[in-house]
């Protein structure tokens, strides 16, 4: 009797310190799971914080990068209402964008003397007699001001082409002037020439504007590539 209650004893005993090591192995592997998954939250975090610093390195750069050159800053002309009732066209110079630009060259292709040129037989040459050349310097983001006047014939539509060559690039911008019942509407677009890069949105186009009333064609858009003075 005392032999087989002392083999029970023993496999009983056997059985709870079985017990008793499962127990202790759960809890070291639940331990070394929780170490393991805050070790790699830990890695996480650092991964998140290393690739926020490569970002604002990135920033940093781009900064400076454009404070050298221009960024992605461009500027475009407007023309003031008063003075075309006048005949005359005042051009102001305005700058978007945060970083200045520097070397600022306008080339403004009046197209009405153009097109005047080319009635009277000349050749290429009409274009560099239509342009008229200014250099502006640097400008400041933000500003606008006055950087020529030009004498305009008694009319109700003017077209320009103004082309900025600057040290971020060369920069288009059509002018389009319409008299419509006694109020001068405007159209301008302005695009980044692929001569030297392009902008980033497909179309190629960084600013456009049309006034309220400016004439249409039929699919209701500006012809812009029209730029025939003598055409109504």
């Amino acid at each position: 009797m005392s032999f087989k209650m002392s083999s029970e004893y023993i496999i009983g005993l056997g059985a709870i310190l079985a017990g008793i090591g499962a127990l202790i192995g759960g809890y070291g592997a639940f331990r070394s799971s929780k170490e393991q998954g805050k070790e790699q939250a830990a890695l996480r975090n650092k991964a998140e914080e290393i690739a926020a610093l490569y970002k604002k390195i990135a920033e940093l750069n781009e900064n400076i990068a454009g404070s050298v050159t221009g960024g992605n800053s461009y500027c475009y002309v407007t023309c003031i209402n008063d003075y075309l009732d006048q005949n005359i066209c005042e051009f102001v110079l305005i700058t978007n964008g945060k970083f200045p630009m520097y070397d600022v060259v306008a080339n403004i292709t009046d197209y009405r003397l153009v097109h005047k040129l080319e009635s009277h037989g000349e050749g290429y040459s009409r274009y560099d007699k239509g342009t008229t050349s200014i250099t502006i310097g640097n400008v400041l983001p933000g500003r606008a001001a006055s950087i020529t006047r030009m004498p305009l014939p008694n009319d109700i539509r003017h077209d320009f082409i103004v082309e900025f060559s600057a040290r971020n690039g060369i920069y288009i911008q059509w002018v389009k002037l319409r008299k419509i019942n006694g109020k001068w509407k405007h159209a301008y677009r302005v695009v980044k020439s692929k001569k030297v890069n392009t902008v980033d949105n497909e179309s190629g186009i960084i600013y456009e504007k049309i006034d309220p009333g400016y004439p249409l064609n039929d699919k209701k858009e500006v012809e812009w590539n029209d730029q025939n003075p003598f055409k109504q």
